[in-house]
């Protein structure tokens, strides 16, 4: 029992939340939760057999989902929850595929992880839609539950119901499809953002301000250029210590212009597609059907608190909106407002002259080495763990 109820509280519940989660733009379907247990996942996996171990898991939970939906024994906690951590587990073995589809550096290793994410959130969503597994949670006896457990029953039954179980089969087909097909709109939404790299191309001069270490690592080319990309690593140093105001507009236009023009429309029909979802469940729109069952509960209160916290905010970010007008002033006296591509640069010259904070300095005090062992360090102490070195496949050495 305390096995179960351990669970309970984690891989349990990923399924059913993974049938319900439709948002498909700025991340993927919810994906199971990461084990707590050393799995060994080997990273250096290429992508057929990624592909095949995929497959396989799929297939074993498929099994261990329809034993769940045609058992007609009594319905408790134990032998509703019990198989379906058991099923939990299997799913377990494929986890990684979401990280590996943002990450890994072999595209067809992403492409595989990718359609690997896709196979396991259609099956998610026939889970959610599941009349029989539907019926075995709502037919087990919460009387002797403990108030947590009721109400993780209670709550997925709710989900069951959001998910559109209570609809007719016509329905429930329609409502599969749209949340495969959003499924498949928000991962083309992400792998193009992922996959657009864009570059800005500077002179040495203008790189004035920048550590030099960031300097001495991008040599000029044969043309004297110097090319910068919009990846982290390379924009956000120029965002915040670049002299040159029309470096970083450049770079910050060419970052904001990620996956633009082919995003425009793939946003679109994914607004669309998600309106018609929330329609067919029976929502005025998909904000209604997001927030059905969230602590905010419905649009209209999300909007009330974002403008409470726009007036409680608004004196401050003023007076520091004031503050870095004056800084730019100093540079440009014709300046009116501040861009996009100037808060952070301005923010970080106020602190170096007001407050004597130069971050480059700090920099040195901060070397990698240094910083992961502390955290580690701090994880110990905070949990009362030992971390120690583990030999484990990676994808790089």
């Amino acid at each position: 029992m305390a096995g179960i109820k351990t669970c309970l509280s984690g891989v349990t519940m990923a399924l059913v939340l993974t049938a319900c989660d439709t948002t498909g733009g700025g991340s993927a379907p919810a994906e199971p939760l990461v084990s707590t247990a050393v799995d060994g996942w080997d990273y250096t996996m290429p992508a057929a057999e990624l592909a095949d171990l995929c497959a396989s898991a799929l297939t074993q939970a498929k099994a261990q989902f329809a034993a769940i939906e045609s058992d007609t024994g009594p319905a408790t906690l134990e032998s509703v929850y019990g198989p379906y951590d058991d099923m939990g587990r299997t799913l377990q073995t494929i986890q990684h595929v979401w990280h590996m589809k943002s990450v890994h550096p072999e595209a067809d290793v992403r492409d595989a992880a990718t359609q690997c994410a896709e196979d396991y959130s259609d099956f998610a969503s026939g889970i959610g839609l599941s009349r029989d597994f539907y019926n075995r949670v709502a037919a087990i006896d919460t009387d002797g539950l403990s108030s947590a457990e009721q109400l993780m029953v209670a709550n997925q039954i709710r989900d069951f119901r959001q998910a559109g179980v209570d609809k007719d089969q016509a329905t429930r087909d329609a409502v599969r499809a749209l949340r495969k097909e959003i499924t498949e709109i928000g991962n083309r939404f992400d792998q193009t953002i992922r996959e657009d790299t864009r570059y800005v191309e500077a002179r040495l001069d203008q790189l004035a301000g920048l550590p030099q270490d960031y300097i001495d690592a991008r040599p000029p080319n044969a043309e004297g250029m110097i090319r910068i990309s919009t990846d982290y690593p390379d924009y956000f140093p120029v965002m915040r210590y670049g002299h040159d105001d029309a470096l970083r507009q450049a770079l910050s236009v060419a970052r904001l212009s990620i996956g633009t023009p082919d995003n425009s429309q793939t946003l679109q029909e994914l607004i669309e597609k998600r309106h018609e979802l929330a329609q067919l469940l029976g929502y005025e729109s998909y904000a209604a059907y997001a927030m059905d069952g969230l602590m905010i509960e419905t649009p209209e209160r999300a909007r009330s608190f974002l403008d409470e916290v726009g007036v409680a905010l608004k004196q401050a970010a003023e007076k520091d909106l004031g503050i870095l007008l004056t800084r730019l002033r100093q540079i440009d006296p014709t300046a009116e407002q501040i861009q996009v591509w100037q808060g952070s640069y301005l923010s970080n010259l106020v602190r170096e002259e007001e407050y004597s904070l130069d971050s480059k300095e700090v920099r040195q005090y901060f070397h990698f080495d240094k910083v992961q062992q502390g955290i580690f360090d701090l994880t110990e102490t905070l949990f009362g763990v030992q971390i120690v070195p583990w030999q484990t496949g990676v994808w790089h050495p």
